[in-house]
């Protein structure tokens, strides 16, 4: 069985492609797919233009990336509303761990968290520790870890 590493109901990411600086991510479980927030998209022929939204200055370097491979999906929310959105791969870092994962497009700016991180980035990689933050994990993580893992492999 592979190591899962812990992490909080939030915690500190990185989005290389996006922007240099961390990013606070809620983490959902219940969430299919990981979200981040954005300022425009606009289609082309062939390719998305999208511009990352300054949430809270969490990200104010943001770029504007072309992304030509793209998806059109329907989200469907935890309070039963539709959407349709785009979905793009982006590297995210989470742990010291590299992942490219989808990411759908969509407005988060009325949200705490600029970015969701959902189940296609979690799964099989990471223990989710509902009752800490990114903040507390630090100075316990090692321990934790261990612990949590040991339980998992006890019961598998």
């Amino acid at each position: 069985m592979s190591k899962l590493d812990l992490i909080g109901h939030s915690s500190l990411i990185y989005l290389p492609e996006v922007t240099s600086k961390p990013i606070r991510a809620r983490i959902d479980t219940g969430a299919k797919t990981s979200a981040i927030s954005v300022a425009k998209v606009i289609v082309h022929d062939n390719y998305l233009e999208v511009k990352f939204l300054a949430h809270n200055e969490a990200y104010s370097d943001a770029k504007t990336l072309i992304f030509k491979d793209f998806k059109r999906v329907r989200v469907i929310s935890s309070n039963s509303l539709e959407e349709r959105r785009f979905k793009v791969k982006l590297l995210v870092v989470i742990n010291n761990r590299k992942i490219r994962a989808w990411f759908t497009l969509t407005d988060r700016s009325k949200r705490t968290y600029p970015v969701l991180l959902g189940r296609n980035v979690l799964r099989g990689k990471f223990l989710v520790d509902v009752a800490t933050s990114h903040k507390r994990l630090t100075s316990r993580r090692k321990g934790r870890i261990n612990a949590y893992s040991n339980t998992i492999q006890r019961a598998s």
